[in-house]
């Protein structure tokens, strides 16, 4: 399971739930599957720039 990114040090800093005390990985919590979604396609849309500019780490 991942950590929710608007929780940050307990808190959720999410424009509405802004200051609500969060563990980030609250399954009640109605902006967190909106995240890992958004998170996910991020990570995706990173992962096909890698590769369309053949970008490689220094470590494998």
């Amino acid at each position: 399971m991942k950590k929710c990114i608007a929780s940050q040090e307990g808190i959720c800093r999410n424009l509405y739930g802004f200051g609500t005390k969060c563990s980030g990985y609250s399954e009640g919590c109605k902006f967190k599957k909106h995240y890992d979604t958004m998170n996910d396609i991020i990570e995706r849309q990173a992962e096909l720039a890698r590769k369309a500019f053949r970008m490689k780490g220094d470590v494998e």
